[in-house]
């Protein structure tokens, strides 16, 4: 018999390797990409801004709704 309470799903091991990898990984030559292109929109105006309350964690301003 299988204990699914400590049993984790294959895709969440998976994501877990692939995020270990890329924090693992050598990042200095990141430089010698093109950077994302947007296109006509604007990265720091899209969702909305977040604030970080010590032993909280981070806030939503103005609510989850309407993202």
């Amino acid at each position: 018999m299988i204990n699914t309470k400590n049993a984790i799903d294959n895709s969440e091991l998976s994501e877990n390797i692939v995020d270990r990898n890329w924090l693992e990984s050598e990042l200095s030559c990141l430089d010698e990409y093109e950077p994302y292109d947007w296109g006509s929109l604007d990265p720091l105006t899209l969702g909305k801004p977040v604030k970080y309350i010590p032993h909280k964690g981070f806030i939503v301003e103005g609510g989850k709704e309407n993202v």
